[in-house]
């Protein structure tokens, strides 16, 4: 007996369960530009964000600082030398306010913390450890024996001067800020805070312009090396392998003894001195990027060396030399204060925080502000660039995974 068939048997396909029919229905998961994928990754970091935030407000205040402010790095006042950025102050009488210098003088101040002037002494006595001045008909004694007496009775009283207007000892009206000079002054009376904001500009200026001469060197003798090859890879590679024989810091300081301090100087000898590192990782790519097959078609396609290099190879190699770029940036800052520390740098014509950081070593245990301003700011300048370059290099090496 034949076995009859239905048209159901015939059926070539059968409905897709509702979840797929879902999927298919779906648009396309949409690919996100590297350039996204990267920025999303670098804002991630949060000590990135931070050092991005340091680097602004120091870029800010070295291009903008030097214009609005009305002092000068190089102008002197031998009158309010070594003045403290923060000072106890001391009322005489309504609107006669005064603080006590380190050195042991008076300086008359208005009630908001802004300097008016040097009192001149009427009588030093240096017996009795005291000098004597006169405001408004009222005679101030500024006694700084007071703990060297007590030290000798035996008893601990941790005053190391005190201030006496007509006879009665004077106690502290309030702490304020010095409102003429932010930072105070240094040992000529130069302003401090112009004194670091236009060493902020000069230090970036020379980080910035050498990290660029750096780059061109290393990816143009790195490209050349390795797509090159041959005898042009061997002779660029054994010259860096004799450079590198030699410490840089060494290096540097030779050159820079023969040529002499100045800004143009420092430019010139850090621009040739950190191009090393940065040529082998160039070459080290370019020897992988020379066998992909966009370049190998450029060839067959009679494209010249130099027109490959250009619009295929460095382009591609980039985001390395950018981070290289940003992790190299502090390594110039830190060198030139170095330089500028041991009289090498910038010069006496300029000013740079390797030299504050030098004037501000004599007078350390005295007036520690002075040392500890320049180093603050060389600090959170190379902070915040290695912080920028981790962040990249990060970014970067998480997308090629």
């Amino acid at each position: 007996m034949e076995k009859q068939y239905l048209d159901s048997d015939y059926t070539l396909w059968e409905p897709l369960e509702p979840k797929c029919e879902e999927r298919l229905c779906q648009k396309p998961e949409r690919r996100h530009s590297y350039v996204k994928i990267f920025v999303t990754r670098f804002f991630k970091n949060k000590l990135a964000i931070v050092g991005l935030c340091v680097l602004m407000m120091i870029s800010i205040l070295a291009i903008v600082g030097p214009i609005l402010s009305s002092k000068t790095y190089d102008k002197t006042n031998l009158e309010l030398v070594n003045l403290p950025a923060y000072f106890d102050m001391y009322q005489v009488e309504n609107g006669k306010y005064v603080f006590i210098h380190p050195d042991y003088y008076l300086i008359q101040v208005k009630e908001n913390g802004e300097i008016i002037k040097r009192l001149k002494a009427k009588k030093i006595d240096q017996e009795k450890c005291n000098g004597i001045y006169e405001l408004s008909g009222h005679e101030l004694v500024v006694d700084y024996g007071h703990y060297a007496r007590a030290q000798k009775r035996g008893k601990r009283d941790n005053t190391k001067v005190t201030l006496s207007c007509d006879g009665k000892n004077l106690s502290v009206y309030k702490k304020s800020i010095n409102r003429t000079y932010i930072f105070g002054t240094d040992v000529l009376g130069r302003d401090m805070f112009a004194r670091t904001i236009y060493s902020a500009r000069n230090s970036l200026i020379i980080a910035i312009t050498a990290t660029l001469i750096n780059t061109l060197i290393g990816v143009f003798l790195g490209s050349l090396a390795g797509y090159s090859g041959g005898i042009v890879d061997s002779i660029i590679m054994r010259l860096a392998d004799v450079l590198s024989t030699i410490p840089m810091l060494l290096m540097v300081i030779m050159l820079m003894v023969v040529m002499g301090p100045g800004i143009a100087t420092v430019i010139f000898v850090l621009g040739i001195s950190n191009w090393l590192s940065l040529a082998r990782i160039v070459r080290s790519q370019m020897l992988s990027l020379r066998e992909r097959e966009f370049v190998l078609a450029s060839c067959v396609m009679n494209g010249g060396k130099m027109w490959i290099l250009r619009k295929h190879l460095v382009p591609n190699i980039l985001p390395s030399v950018i981070t290289c770029m940003s992790l190299m940036l502090p390594d110039i800052i830190f060198t030139e204060s170095f330089l500028s520390f041991i009289g090498l740098g910038t010069g006496s014509s300029s000013v740079s925080w390797g030299t504050m950081v030098s004037n501000g070593l004599e007078g350390m245990k005295v007036f520690p502000y002075q040392l500890i301003i320049p180093v603050v700011a060389v600090c959170l300048a190379t902070l915040s660039f290695n912080f920028i370059g981790k962040a990249m290099e990060s970014a970067m090496t998480s997308h090629a995974n």
